[in-house]
């Protein structure tokens, strides 16, 4: 039956197209013959040949109204009420896509229907047909997805649950059951060692609950869902008050996520071959490489937890997966600057061969055993950090955070930026280097990531290609700006900083080394020729110019890398102009300074705690204590005679 309303329907559809496209149509102001081709009689003959149909374009009101009375009429013979955009979008497909969607669908549903299907299995049937159709072909993917709405509506289950039977059933089971019971004395061996089971004595085991069928053990479930609670809650606390900015954004949650699932997934199949060779030590590099060593130490650290029980409680898949990860995350970290491939692959190897082995020692395993699972562990450790540096690029392309690999490859003088800062402007470029030096020494100093701020200080003042000779550092004794008004050379020297960030954009630097473009400024006024033009006011009797018109066109410091680098860079500028060369007067000045930006309110979002402006001034003294140590001055073993004329 359900076939015969399918069939029905497709034919009531294939007439009204015919209607539509080829023959009469109700709309008076169409003409009421299809127009045809014109005739021409063939080579040497009179007889006429017959004039091809011409296909007409009907007007989305025309196919409405047909859909809509379609619809209907298959609403009143069948009971089935159809979607009348879903019968629109029929109607108005071409004949080949037509075509073929009406042998898919008649296909598909006689297939469906000779099996046996109740509603739940007819349903589950036609979606898996329809998406298997859908994926196997390139073209009409769109238009085949409509074919399981029609199955879903015209199509029904054969089978229907009969309850009063099932029950007859099972209590004529239940019935024979009690009248010849199985008894088992107590002592009887019901099977012997290495004995084949019979059927009998297979079902005396299930009775006697002797056979682990697989059924739930009530007890364990708990224990694994308080265990995974405990787990989900300690890392909750930590991203909470200790990691709130290691995972920046939505997609670094979805990727540091998906690399856990994936361990996850495929450690149920490795856990049946070998506990050790899950890859947990995929995880342990991939987040120390992109959210620091702590967070890839406490996320799989509770990864090996949520993993013990898959492995049936192994210790040794304990014991080398805690020693291999903290091995293969610790050496990944130390690996940030210069970035040690073969380090990391052979340090995350050997120590897991090196814990596989020692705890085979300690539990006094046999030989064999012991070099089996050092050999499983190896294979585990060594394809773990192959995969995760292999996989490397495209999680550069993915997570928000920089990886060291890309800020490595931007801090090489070859980079066409750096070539011509360089070039254009040599002394920006000396006080770029200089910046670095300052800024990365209190980036280790607080912990912070030190190869970013490098990276950045390279970048700070890229803006100044623009138009080198604007500024100080690149003059050769005439200065440009005693030619300009005090407003121009603000525009000038303000332009820098979206000069730079347009530049930034062009040659497509990452977001975080635009931030440090932006942010070294910050909002600060530009206090030399606010200063000048208070000056020019007064003596002009005019009112005093707001400080708005000489604020830097940035924005405040949002890191605590952005921060520590806006005085690093503050600082760097004014010792060169002070010229301070005693350390306690540069101590005075950078404590003036740091307290300037304070006021300002430049660092308010920096995530700077005073300790770590105190341990910033101190690096900075720290190199500028080496600037400024005298050397011994040393005699000259060869003097030259002065001339005597």
């Amino acid at each position: 039956e359900s076939i015969g309303n399918l069939e029905a329907f497709t034919a009531l559809l294939g007439e009204k197209r015919q209607l539509l496209y080829y023959g009469k149509v109700t709309d008076p102001l169409t003409p009421t013959a299809a127009p045809t081709a014109a005739v021409t009689p063939l080579p040497g003959t009179t007889m006429p040949v017959n004039p091809a149909p011409v296909r007409r374009v009907p007007r989305q009101s025309e196919l409405t109204a047909e859909a809509q009375a379609i619809s209907k009429e298959i609403l009143e013979a069948y009971g089935i009420e159809l979607n009348t955009s879903d019968v629109t979008s029929l109607l108005s497909y071409s004949d080949t896509i037509y075509e073929a969607f009406q042998q898919h669908t008649l296909a598909i549903a006689e297939l469906i229907m000779a099996g046996n299907h109740d509603s739940l299995t007819l349903l589950i049937d036609i979606t898996s047909r329809v998406n298997e159709l859908v994926a196997n072909n390139t073209f009409y993917q769109n238009e085949y997805s409509l074919i399981a709405t029609f199955l879903r509506q015209f199509l029904q289950a054969n089978m229907v649950y009969d309850a009063a039977a099932t029950r007859a059933a099972r209590e004529a089971v239940s019935a024979q059951v009690k009248a010849n019971p199985v008894l088992i004395p107590t002592g009887t061996r019901l099977v012997a060692a290495g004995e084949r089971l019979t059927e009998t004595q297979y079902q005396n085991l299930i009775d006697l609950d002797l056979v682990n069928t697989g059924e739930i053990n009530s007890g364990m479930l708990i224990s694994l869902m308080a265990l995974y609670v405990l787990i989900m809650a300690m890392l909750w606390i930590y991203f909470r008050y200790y990691a709130k900015q290691q995972l920046r954004s939505g997609k670094d949650w979805l990727i540091a996520m998906t690399t856990v699932v994936f361990v996850i997934f495929i450690s149920a199949y490795l856990a049946k071959l070998s506990p050790l060779l899950i890859p947990v030590y995929f995880v342990a590099i991939v987040l120390s490489t992109y959210f620091g060593l702590r967070t890839s130490l406490v996320i799989t650290s509770m990864l090996i937890l949520l993993l013990y029980p898959i492995t049936s409680l192994n210790s040794q898949f304990f014991f080398v997966g805690i020693m291999g990860s903290w091995a293969a995350a610790l050496i990944t970290a130390s690996q940030r600057k210069n970035r040690n491939y073969v380090a990391i692959i052979i340090g995350t190897t050997l120590v897991v061969f090196a814990s596989s082995v020692l705890y085979s020692t300690m539990t006094q395993t046999d030989t064999a055993s012991m070099l089996e699972n050092a050999g499983f562990a190896t294979l585990s450790g060594a394809l773990s950090a192959v995969l995760a540096i292999g996989l490397s690029p495209i999680f550069d392309l993915l997570i928000s955070s920089i990886s060291p690999v890309k800020l490595i490859h931007l801090s090489e003088p070859s980079q066409p930026l750096l070539r011509r800062l360089f070039l254009e402007a040599p002394g920006t470029y000396q006080h770029s280097m200089m910046v670095a030096n300052l800024a990365e020494s209190a980036a280790e100093r607080i912990e912070a990531n030190a190869l970013l701020v490098r990276v950045g200080a390279y970048y700070h003042d890229i803006g100044k290609t623009w138009n080198p000779q604007m500024f100080t550092e690149n003059q050769q004794g005439f200065n440009p700006h005693s030619l300009l008004s005090t407003e121009e050379s603000v525009r000038v020297i303000f332009r820098h900083v979206t000069a730079g960030e347009e530049l930034a954009r062009r040659y497509r630097l990452p977001q975080e080394i635009i931030n440090f473009i932006s942010t070294h400024h910050g909002t600060t006024v530009l206090s030399y020729f606010y200063s000048q033009a208070c000056e020019q006011a007064k003596a002009k009797g005019l009112p005093q110019p707001s400080p708005s018109d000489f604020t830097y066109p940035g924005q405040i410091p949002m890191s605590r890398e952005t921060g520590l680098f806006m005085l690093a860079d503050t600082t760097e500028a004014a010792m060169k102009s002070a010229g301070v060369t005693h350390l306690d007067a540069a101590e005075k000045l950078i404590r003036k300074l740091v307290r300037a930006k304070m006021d300002q309110d430049q660092l308010v979002n920096s995530g700077l705690s005073f300790h770590d402006v105190e341990e910033i001034i101190q690096a900075f003294l720290q190199v500028y204590a080496g600037q400024f140590h005298e050397r011994i001055k040393y005699p000259d073993a060869h003097p030259v005679p002065e001339s005597t004329k």
